[in-house]
């Protein structure tokens, strides 16, 4: 039992750092119709409006550690509100206010933790390329807090990602694009790092929540590797990874209204120090990120 703990605690830590497999890097590569009215995609969030934001994701990874299963679960939930203060150069300076993150992971052994205070009321501002790159997350780095059950982490892990990137150029409906891409996480206790092959498509508009938004579909392919200590054990874990995304923009007013991620990886983890162990691992996860009416 006592073993059987200590690994809990090794596989909720990795876990709880790779929540979120953030999709980004969307570039132009061909386009497969002509169109006569092609759409330019840009983020121009209204000048002082806000805008309000729910996270949802779900995770379930299954281990077997020598010939026992072990399923893990896990919630999370961010709210959150996005405001455009002003300009820097072309990029835009948005103020981010956190209204609420939620993390519960329940396995074999109990459940571990719920809200997370630390972060509830804060405000930072970054800045956002018109084409959606995180340009600046110096103030959301230094908003840090803790998980019951793991180390902590800070908002600019959370935020790295978060906003989907467009296609540089504009797109008729049909058009599909190919982007190769890595996303790098970094906390004090860990790395991840993703190199994929996203192949893209925009396939047209349509009104979510009254809003014209452009559609667009992506395929995903790829590989992870995750590298943590916890209570003085070395922790890797690796294997590809696929999933589908699907991303509803608002076309004239400039922010994205919805995003579904869904992607499974199927690796193992290596365990070294007091206990040398290596498991297989099969990691689901389902997530969606929507404005609020």
């Amino acid at each position: 039992m006592k073993a059987l703990t200590t690994i809990k605690h090794a596989s909720i830590l990795i876990v709880l750092f790779i929540l979120i497999l953030s999709i980004t890097g969307f570039t132009l590569k061909k386009s497969e119709s002509p169109g006569t009215n092609p759409v330019k995609l840009v983020y121009s969030f209204a000048e002082g409006k806000s805008i309000s934001y729910n996270s949802a994701t779900a995770i379930s990874q299954n281990m077997d550690v020598n010939g026992q299963t072990m399923n893990v679960l896990i919630d999370y939930n961010l709210g959150f509100r996005v405001k455009m203060v002003g300009k820097s150069d072309e990029n835009l300076k948005l103020e981010i206010t956190i209204d609420s993150l939620i993390t519960k992971v329940d396995s074999p052994n109990g459940s571990v933790g719920g809200k997370i205070k630390d972060v509830e009321g804060k405000i930072f501002n970054m800045l956002l390329s018109p084409n959606g790159k995180e340009v600046d997350l110096n103030e959301a780095a230094k908003i840090e807090y803790t998980v019951e059950g793991a180390s902590g982490g800070n908002l600019s892990t959370t935020f790295a990602n978060i906003f989907p990137d467009l296609p540089e150029k504009a797109v008729n409906p049909g058009d599909t694009w190919i982007k190769n891409d890595s996303v790098i996480s970094k906390t004090t206790a860990s790395k991840t790092s993703q190199i994929f092959q996203s192949s893209n498509k925009f396939e047209g508009l349509e009104k979510i929540n009254g809003i014209e938004c452009a559609k667009i579909t992506s395929t995903i392919t790829g590989t992870m590797a995750t590298t943590a200590q916890n209570q003085g054990m070395d922790i890797f874990s690796s294997g590809p990874y696929n999933g589908t995304v699907t991303l509803y923009f608002a076309v004239k007013e400039g922010y994205f209204v919805r995003q579904e991620i869904s992607t499974k990886m199927t690796g193992t983890i290596e365990i070294s120090g007091p206990q040398n162990m290596t498991f297989p691992v099969v990691m689901e996860t389902n997530g969606k990120i929507e404005a609020k009416k």
